[in-house]
């Protein structure tokens, strides 16, 4: 197995060589220093193998290759739409893949963050209070602040706070949800103390998410607390009863801030100001028709005219140019990562560990589910990247950390079954 993994990243990285030399074919003429993300991706590539053979020997053999193939067509794309940008995701692919080893290391006492969910809550609920007041405003959403010479972006972070504390609190409290519950008509309610922190931290979360406006991002959170309080409590009624709370956030958010109803209105009449508002959903809509199936090819489309293509957009500028079969190819890709990730969960030993492998699971196909669904018109456009593959340093250090504690987990869980019987 260890060599069809190795087999696999080798073809991806000569994959990467063939798209940089198909996008130079199409007419784009990057830098030099743009061939460097050959070596770069390689290199990251062979670290995380190696780090996986020796941490995790017992992982599921499909993940890393399923993150490099995403990672490497996002430095093909990159490429051709903005050779600087490459450059700089090929630094944080390598920064990345050196914190996914570390990670991997510190995440085998995972167990021990269970202990402090209310400071994974403080946390997050820190960094966006001090991305309202002190944030650096980009694309109309106070979303950054500055730590040297690099934007880090708060939402990604928050990730990883929001998962920290609704594993650990429904960890501890899953089994009052599951068990304490009175009925009313078909449903089961549960006793509604123990959903109390849960609430309050979700309405002071979405109070300081408006300030930052960024509605997109506290729905994806939310759908992943969601769907985690789910797989603790088995409660279908605390599901429906979420999604009511989340859509009447969202329609109190339509009514009262301006910014939400003219994208919602944009989603619903997309052409009706194709020069304005509507401009960068019906170009990339154009797009995505001017590809068809197989693609206008590297170098041949008109993606640039996107804006904010590289990190809003980039799956129109995939379709563009490479058709909708690789479309349908990064979309499977996503349903093989979030396949894996369940199998994880389901595997794994402890109430703790499985409600950590749903999330960070669900993070990050529920966020690919959510961009990939704006860009198309399906839903909002959300402004969310494209897991692995939009441009965006934040959010791929934060992907490779889920990407670790993954690995992590699975390590744990199939190591757990070996030595079961014996036991």
């Amino acid at each position: 197995m260890a060599r069809a993994q190795l087999a696999v990243l080798i073809g991806t990285a000569a994959l990467l060589a063939f798209g940089l030399y198909a996008v130079r074919l199409g007419g784009v003429r990057f830098p030099a220093k743009v061939w460097l993300a050959c070596p770069g991706f390689a290199l990251a590539m062979l670290l995380l193998f190696a780090a996986q053979r020796v941490l995790t020997p017992n992982a599921d053999p499909s993940l890393i290759p399923a993150a490099g193939l995403l990672n490497g067509l996002g430095l093909v794309l990159l490429a051709r739409l903005d050779p600087t940008q490459a450059m700089r995701q090929t630094v944080w692919l390598l920064l990345g893949a050196a914190l996914a080893v570390v990670a991997m290391g510190l995440l085998s006492h995972y167990s021990r963050l269970r202990r402090y969910p209310y400071l994974a809550a403080a946390a997050g609920l820190g960094l966006l209070l001090f991305a309202a007041l002190l944030g650096t405003q980009v694309h109309g959403s106070r979303l950054w602040f500055r730590l040297g010479p690099l934007n880090v972006q708060v939402v990604e972070l928050l990730k990883l706070c929001s998962l920290a504390f609704v594993a650990g609190y429904l960890a501890d409290r899953g089994v009052y949800l599951r068990a304490l519950s009175r009925r009313w008509r078909n449903f089961r309610l549960p006793t509604w103390p123990y959903l109390v922190p849960l609430l309050l931290v979700w309405l002071l979360t979405l109070a300081l998410v408006a300030l930052l406006r960024d509605f997109g991002a506290a729905a994806l959170v939310t759908g992943v607390a969601l769907a985690m309080l789910y797989a603790a409590s088995g409660r279908r009624s605390l599901l429906i009863g979420g999604a009511i709370a989340l859509v009447a956030a969202l329609a109190v958010a339509y009514l009262e801030f301006g910014y939400v109803r003219v994208r919602v209105d944009t989603w619903l009449h997309p052409f009706a100001n194709p020069t304005g508002a509507g401009y960068q959903l019906s170009q990339g809509l154009f797009a995505i028709a001017n590809g068809g199936v197989l693609g206008a090819g590297l170098g041949y489309g008109h993606p640039t005219l996107i804006p904010v293509v590289s990190s809003d957009f980039i799956f129109n500028a995939l379709v563009e140019e490479l058709g909708i079969a690789a479309g349908a190819a990064v979309i499977g890709t996503y349903v093989l990562l979030v396949a894996r990730g369940m199998r994880v969960a389901l595997r794994s030993w402890g109430e703790y560990a499985r409600l950590l492998a749903v999330g960070a699971t669900l993070t990050i196909g529920l966020q690919a589910l959510v961009i990939i669904a704006g860009d198309t018109a399906v839903m909002p456009v959300t402004g969310v990247p494209l897991p692995f593959v939009s441009y965006g340093g934040s959010s791929l250090l934060v992907n490779f950390v889920l990407l670790a504690l993954l690995l992590r987990l699975s390590d744990d869980a199939e190591r757990l079954r070996a030595v079961e019987p014996e036991t």
